[in-house]
This record gives structure tokens, sequence and C-alpha cells, in this order.
């Protein structure tokens, strides 16, 4: 079959860009319409899961407006939030055209693996090992780092250190030790000298897997679960 083509360039541009965009989430809707009632009661929404499989079920995972150290999300909280949302979830016609029908609702608290999908998750858990998944490769400007481009112009999913945010991107430095580290399973001690001859590689290597991704291309986004085994192994 013969595929005609457009030689026009604005129309080119115009088509490259609709494809490099990403579709807009029905999720984000979602989570705005729900905020409505669960804000007001000191909650906010972190990220919803929709099943359409036979039992339809809506999971919300939410935090507490403000954040202070040592309070995390109990069971009375979800509890409130289930309360909270009954209601609207049946009646709200704006609930009620995104989300209808029969189905279960679940709400938790955000978890270890904690979903970050605004730029005050991702300002607030600055330091944190993530674990992000784009819609597409990046173009070596959105990247903001040449070098690691080239080497990996088709990557998708980056596990890496959480730098901060900022005009709008998400900045994480990636090393080939931190892409390692999940693999391993034990890790042995080094001595003092190889620790210092390696700082020099170590902060080069930083550096050449640090990298900005756009917020609007991330599709997924969650916080990396940390786990020491050295210091399991110094109790024993």
């Amino acid at each position: 079959m013969m595929k005609l083509l457009d030689s026009d360039p604005e129309n080119q541009k115009t088509a490259q860009q609709a494809v490099d965009q990403p579709v807009p989430r029905h999720d984000d809707e979602l989570i705005h319409a729900l905020s409505r009632f669960v804000e007001p009661i000191g909650y906010r929404i972190i990220h919803v899961e929709v099943q359409n499989s036979r039992q339809k079920s809506l999971k919300i995972f939410i935090d507490h407006q403000e954040s202070l150290p040592g309070r995390a999300i109990g069971i009375e909280d979800c509890a409130k939030v289930s309360r909270a949302l009954d209601e609207p979830l049946d009646t709200d016609p704006e609930l009620q055209r995104l989300f209808h029908g029969s189905f279960e609702l679940e709400v938790s608290s955000p978890g270890m693996d904690r979903p970050l999908r605004t730029a005050r998750d991702f300002i607030e858990f600055s330091g944190h090992r993530v674990r992000i998944h784009t819609f597409r490769p990046l173009t070596a400007g959105e990247c903001g780092n040449l070098a690691y481009h080239q080497k990996n112009p088709k990557q998708k999913h980056f596990l890496g250190k959480l730098l901060g945010f900022h005009q709008n991107n998400v900045e994480i430095t990636l090393t080939q030790e931190e892409k390692k580290e999940k693999k391993k399973v034990h890790s042995k001690k080094k001595s003092k000298s190889e620790v210092n001859g390696a700082t020099s590689q170590e902060e080069s290597k930083s550096e050449e897997g640090r990298i900005t991704i756009p917020l609007q291309l991330i599709s997924k986004a969650n916080l990396e679960p940390e786990f020491s085994f050295e210091e399991s192994e110094e109790r024993e």
C-alpha cells in the first residue's frame, strides 16, 4: 500500500510535536476531582490505581497535607478518607463521569515505594533513590547531558539519586554502581585505601550520569526502597 507523505515542513513539525506530547492522563483528572473532598479534612492524594477486571476497583494512596517527621498514615486516616468519599463517589456528577458503576474502594498509605507525581513530591524527596519511567526516550536537549545521551539514546527507564526539581525538570544522578545496586545480594567491605583511591572515579561517573527529565514526560516514578546488607551483616 502506498502512503502519501506531507512535504510541508511546518506540517511535519506539527505532526512530530503531536507524537512527542504524552497523552493526557485520566488518573490526574480523577485525582483532581477526588481532592475536592479529601483536602478539606487534611489529606492529599498521592496516586490512584483503577482496575477494570471482573471486580472493578479504585485504589487511592494518601498522605497528610502537612508532612511532619515521624507522622505516617495509619488505619484511622484511611478510614476517614474512605468515609469522606463514600457519598461523593455515588452522587457527584464529575466523579460519576470519570468513574461510574459498582466498584470496590481501597484507601492506602503510600508505602516504601511511594509514587512520585508532582513537583512537590520530587522536591520533598530530594536525596532519595528513585526509579523513573518515561513515555518515550529523551532527546539530547531534554536529557541535558550529551555524552550520556549518545551512549543511551533509547533509554526510558532510569534508576538513580534524586537531586531535585528545577524549571519543570526532575534532576537525577545515575551511575553504573547505582544501576547494579539492586542486583547485589551481598557486598564485600572495602579497605580504606580502596575507597580513597576510587573517590575521584566515583565523582566523575556521578557527573557523567547527571541528567534532567521533563516532568510531563514521566509516565511513572517511585521511590526505590533502600536496604543495607552491610548493616545486617554487622548486626549478626
